[in-house]
This record gives structure tokens, sequence and C-alpha cells, in this order.
């Protein structure tokens, strides 16, 4: 009975990592431990399970533009691409000196494309070729974050930790802190750079999430309570978002021209970026805290642990340490602030015509214009893949967590099934 599986209602034996939907092939890919398993989408049932292709677990899973290959990263570091149709190993990716926190692909309009990848105080793009392309080490957006963290706590000499969700904590070898060294060279180093190096460690740069919008040419870089905005085309830091606590979330608003950032007490910001002429304006915050959770201690609350938007539907779905999943409303507030989709570069006959000004005088209206649609305790731990399925015929919504469980919802969030490994007598 070695192989029959322990858990028959779930995905796997070992905890979720992520489940993402291939549009080109139609399949959901799920990552959990050191395997990767490959779903019908229709029937849910298994279609390849490539077994133990990393050396270590698993924590992050990332597709290309085309459905053709998967990208995986594991909590030593280690980042390696994989032939979707076979799970052959392709190429081997320089390898981070902490775990991998996660990873995005996307496709720049000259056509190149990058595999961007953060973990610790490091963030590489690497172009995806047919023979092995260019990895480049992007320093600009750590050195540009330690300076906004120094310039808000100049007195700081011991940070506070974030909360952490359990995603987070499942990489166990993500470096929190920098190392000190020229601390210890007194001789040579004034009391005043001894100073600021020792702020800077203290309030030490952990990227922990990147995503990626490729018509707008725009990558989005998370550590601490900071927001990089990202130009893929020359890599630099063209954005930077701050909010007053860590940020949790962080997601793209399809091709319209803002980003939406979600921070560990359930503050929802929502920016302008590029080529609107309102670019880092906070358009409007809204707290997504119900009542019920208002009145809980703060250290006992959830927090958000991912996050994405649906354009066709303008509704931003939230999951959260405790397994909840919901639905916000945002058709009202992308009609009311005149967002429209955009891409960039544009074409300088239509440069004139598409960027304008998005402005929401009053704040209170933009709030009211965004409100919950619905709530469902979707799994028992916490909610770390949220995947929205839209065809002709239906919306779904496909959940993923470290409970072991893969659920499907259709737009209403009435349970449609599980992908599981073993039918249940």
């Amino acid at each position: 009975r070695g192989d029959v599986p322990k858990y028959l209602r779930c995905a796997d034996d070992s905890p979720v990592t992520a489940c993402l939907h291939n549009v080109a092939t139609r399949n959901f890919v799920t990552a959990h431990g050191r395997s990767v398993k490959v779903w019908e989408e229709e029937n849910g049932s298994v279609v390849a399970n490539y077994e133990n292709i990393t050396e270590s677990t698993i924590t992050c899973l990332a597709l290309d533009h085309r459905g053709r290959k998967f990208f995986l990263g594991d909590s030593r570091g280690n980042i390696q691409g994989h032939v979707f149709a076979t799970g052959i190993c392709y190429r081997r990716f320089k390898s981070l000196s902490s775990a991998v926190a996660d990873l995005s692909y996307a496709v720049f309009r000259s056509g190149k494309r990058f595999l961007l990848i953060c973990g610790g105080s490091e963030f590489w793009a690497c172009e995806d070729t047919e023979v092995d392309g260019k990895q480049t080490k992007v320093t600009q957006p750590f050195h540009l974050m330690r300076a906004e963290l120094m310039k808000q706590h100049p007195d700081h000499n011991v940070a506070t930790p974030p909360i952490r969700t359990r995603r987070e904590r499942h990489r166990s070898t993500v470096a929190g802190s920098l190392t000190s060294t020229a601390a210890n060279n007194t001789s040579s180093t004034t009391a005043q750079q001894q100073q600021q190096q020792q702020q800077a460690n203290t309030l030490g740069i952990a990227f922990s999430k990147v995503c990626s919008q490729s018509k707008l040419s725009m990558a989005f870089l998370t550590a601490n309570s900071l927001v990089a905005g990202i130009d893929i085309g020359t890599l630099t830091v063209i954005h930077l978002f701050s909010v007053q606590t860590p940020v949790a979330c962080v997601t793209p608003m399809g091709d319209l021209p803002v980003v939406a950032i979600l921070d560990q007490n359930w503050n929802l910001s929502i920016s302008a970026i590029r080529p609107s002429l309102s670019a880092e304006k906070l358009l409007v915050t809204k707290p997504l805290l119900d009542e019920e959770q208002l009145l809980l201690d703060p250290a006992d609350r959830s927090v958000p642990s991912c996050m994405t938007f649906h354009q066709n539907k303008r509704r931003l779905y939230v999951g959260d340490s405790a397994g909840t999943v919901s639905c916000w409303d945002l058709a009202d507030f992308v009609k009311s602030s005149g967002l429209g989709p955009a891409s960039y570069p544009m074409t300088s006959i239509a440069e004139t015509v598409l960027r304008k000004r998005h402005e929401l005088p009053d704040q209170t209206k933009a709030r009211e214009s965004i409100y919950l649609l619905r709530k469902v305790e979707a799994h028992t731990d916490e909610v770390n893949t949220i995947e929205v399925v839209f065809t002709n015929v239906a919306v779904t919504v496909v959940t993923s967590s470290f409970d072991h469980r893969v659920r499907a919802w259709d737009w209403e969030f009435n349970d449609l099934g599980d992908l599981s490994q073993g039918r249940v007598p």
C-alpha cells in the first residue's frame, strides 16, 4: 500500500504551494513538496505527475506566456525551467543565496521575455531565449528601498518584524535582514557611516513578492512597506509606493494603468501608474476589515495572503491566512475614475488621446464604490493562490491552500468540487 495516497480528498499528501491555470492547454498545474501535477480542466483528472524534480521544497511556480514551459523556485534558492508537456528540465538559472520568494514571467513589446526572480535581498531578471539568455542582477530597487526606509525611520536602531504569513514561514531559509560587515572595520569608516550602516541592517530589505503586467511593461517588487514599479524594458525603478504597514499583496489591475496594494492591516490602496498623467497619485484608500474582524485583537486577525484582479468582471479576490476568500466589486470605482485599458509604449499619435488624468476628489464616494460581494470560508489553512478562469460559458474561481486542497467555485461561490488524487468510497 505504499503507493496509496493518504489524503484521498486532497490534491496531494504534501501541502499545495501554488496552483496556476494554463490557458493554452486548458490545464491546471499544482506544486506540492518537490513534485508538480498537471490536471485536466474539464473533469479534474491527473494528466501528468512529475515527482521529485527539485532538490528541496518548491516555494513558487510560474508559467510562460504560451503555456509551453513552467518555472520552479525552491527553498534552497534554486530556479529551473521545465517543458510543460514532458516535465524535462531544460535550463537551470543562477541560484540565490536564500529561498526563492516569488517568480513572475513578463514579455516586453520588443519580444524580449524575462523571468523575474526575487528572494532575500536579491532581484534578478533572466532572459528566456532558446539558448541560455543573459541573467542580470538588478540592484537599484534594493538601494532605493533602503534609502527610503532610512528616510522614514532615521532614529530606528531596532526594526519591528512584520507579521509573517505561513507562506513566508514556509520559506525557512529566507534572509530577513542584511549581514553587517562594514561596522566591524571601525578604523576605515567614520562614526556616521557606521550609524547609517547599522540602521540599514536593522531595517533590512527582504523581497517577498514580484508580479508583472506585460501590456504596461511594468513589474512590481515588494519589500517591507514599499512597492517598486519597475520598467521591464530598462529594468529601472520608475515608481516607488509606500504604505504605513508591511505590504501583504500587490496586483496590477489588468491593463488598467493602476496598481492595487493591500497591507497587513487590510488597508487597500489603489494608485495610478504610467502611462496615466496622474502617475503615482493615490486614487483611493479603503479598509477591507468587516465588523467581526474589527472587534478582534490585532494579533488575532487574519492576514491577507494573496490577491488577484479579474478585469472582465472588475472584481478583486482576496485570500487570507485563515482560509477565507472574499470578492470585492470595483466596477463602479473603475467607471467613476475614468479608467480605461492602456498599453506602453504607445504610438505618438495615440499618446495624446490615451493619456489622461484620473482624479477622484471625493474620497467618500470612491470608498463607497468598492463594496464586498461575497465571502466564503474556503479552506482551513492559509490561501496561497487564487485563479480566475473565464470562458464564454461561465466564470470559475480556483483556490489552493496549505490544507492540501484545491477547490473550484462558480462566480457566486457555490462549491464545484475539488482536484482530488483519489476517489473516496
